[in-house]
C-alpha cells in the first residue's frame, strides 16, 4: 500500500482565496466585482423571465451571450484566443510540442496532469468529488458522492465501466480519501 500523504497546511494563498468569496450570504463563488460574484452583481440577461447573468450583448450564454469560437461554422463557446477547446482554445500543456489541453499543474493527462479516482485500486480519471463516474453517485442535491460502503458495492457491481476491472474490496478506499475523512 502506498504511503499516506500528510494534509497540506493552509497556505497564505489559500487563505487569501477564501477571503475572495462572494459577499452574498452562503454563496461559495469567487467574487468578480464590487465584492460579489457574477450571479449576485452585474447585469442580468435582458430576455424576459431569465434571471441569469449577462456575459455580452446583454444576454446569458443560453440566450446568445458570451463569445463564440471564431472558426467558421463552429458555435461553441470560446475559451482563449477566440477559439473553443476543439479548435485549440483553452490552456495548453506546458510540455513543448504537446498540443493537448492542460489539466492539473498545467499538464495534459499524458504528461502527469489530472487526478486519478480515489477509490482504492481504480485506474480511471476522477470526474467529480475525487471519483470516476463508476464510483460517484449523484444524490438528491446533485453533488454528493458515495460514503457508505454498501452503496458503493452495489454501484460498482452494476457499472459496465468497471465490470472488466478486477475490483478490490469496497471497504478499501484510497489512503488520500481516508485522510480527507478525518476530522
Amino acid at each position: 500500500m502506498p504511503p499516506l500523504k500528510k494534509k497540506k497546511a493552509l497556505s497564505a494563498n489559500s487563505i487569501e482565496r477564501k477571503q475572495l468569496r462572494c459577499s452574498y450570504p452562503d454563496c461559495p463563488n469567487l467574487r468578480r466585482s464590487a465584492g460579489f460574484c457574477n450571479r449576485h452583481s452585474g447585469k442580468m440577461c435582458n430576455i424576459h423571465g431569465c434571471d441569469k447573468s449577462a456575459l455580452s450583448r446583454g444576454k446569458c450564454p443560453e440566450h446568445g451571450g458570451g463569445s463564440r469560437c471564431k472558426k467558421d461554422g463552429c458555435s461553441k463557446f470560446a475559451q482563449t484566443r477566440g477559439l473553443c477547446k476543439s479548435h485549440g482554445g483553452g490552456r495548453q500543456c506546458n510540455i513543448s510540442g504537446c498540443t493537448k489541453n492542460a489539466h492539473q499543474n498545467r499538464l495534459c493527462r499524458s504528461h502527469g496532469g489530472g487526478k486519478r479516482c480515489d477509490f482504492y485500486g481504480c485506474p480511471k480519471w476522477a470526474q467529480r468529488s475525487g471519483y470516476c463516474c463508476a464510483h460517484t453517485k449523484t444524490g438528491s442535491n446533485g453533488s454528493s458522492h458515495l460514503s457508505d460502503h454498501e452503496s458503493m458495492a452495489g454501484s460498482v457491481a452494476s457499472s459496465p465501466i468497471c465490470a472488466t476491472l478486477p475490483m478490490p474490496s469496497p471497504s478499501l478506499m484510497s489512503p488520500h480519501r481516508l485522510l480527507s475523512l478525518l476530522p
